[in-house]
């Protein structure tokens, strides 16, 4: 439930395919993983646009409701208020079986590592060492196929990587929910402006079920898109910081 005045308030309703937890030292860690029957890739400025708040949602609200979640025995005797909740990351997996066309004779464990490296799981991950090794062990050796990540000699992330820092991750939640309630606002609004957005070659009017009640045309002068431009990691940083009125 999202208040959007002292009288309404926005319902969202949906099912998460997977929560996963772990408890390192006496911290419990929890990762969101939805299943796909494709590849989608999650991007930082998809989110920033909302064009991808699935995953993000199901975080913050696993986070918010873990004293639903968690088992007891797994609390280690402890009250939950005295537990400290941390988020692990949110991950697309894609469930289809990976092509994979070996260029010369391989044994059983390079097959495995192109496999892991077929799969393409998109999201992003709690950018600490300890947490990535607690999904796969592999990132001691300095990488892991399976989540796409690389480390760099001094053991920083390599450019690219799709990892966030906790207080990155809770600027997430709150630019979350600016939007769940801007969204709300305009439904309480009545707005039904007809201006889909397109992002590079994807564009809203490609997969919308209402296409015979909207009618967009682009060829009509009042029908437009919302372009979107394609924004770097640091630049979606800066807009999320400056709407969330934060300098630093």
């Amino acid at each position: 439930e999202v208040p959007l005045n002292k009288d309404d308030s926005l319902i969202m309703r949906g099912q998460i395919d997977r929560i996963d937890r772990a408890i390192i030292n006496e911290e419990v860690y929890l990762r969101i993983i939805d299943y796909k029957s494709s590849t989608p890739a999650v991007t930082l400025d998809k989110i920033y646009y909302g064009l991808n708040l699935q995953l993000l949602t199901y975080l913050d609200i696993a986070l918010r409701n873990a004293q639903h979640l968690l088992p007891a025995e797994n609390q280690q005797h402890r009250k939950l208020e005295e537990i400290l909740l941390r988020p692990a990351g949110f991950l697309y997996f894609p469930v289809i079986k990976p092509r994979i066309a070996p260029e010369k004779p391989m044994n059983e464990e390079q097959l495995e590592s192109l496999r892991l490296k077929a799969v393409k799981i998109s999201g992003y991950i709690l950018a600490e060492r300890h947490v990535l090794q607690a999904m796969d062990e592999r990132i001691r050796q300095g990488r892991s196929d399976l989540l796409g990540i690389k480390l760099n000699k001094d053991g920083s992330f390599s450019k690219g990587s799709n990892v966030l820092t906790e207080k990155q991750f809770a600027q997430l939640r709150k630019h979350l929910y600016l939007l769940l309630q801007q969204a709300g606002k305009g439904i309480m609004d009545g707005d039904i402006t007809i201006a889909p957005y397109k992002y590079g070659n994807s564009y809203g009017c490609q997969y919308c079920s209402y296409k015979p009640v909207c009618r967009f045309d682009s060829y009509l002068p009042e029908n437009t898109f919302r372009i979107l431009p394609k924004l770097k990691f640091d630049e979606v940083w800066a807009m999320i910081l400056k709407q969330l009125g934060n300098t630093e």
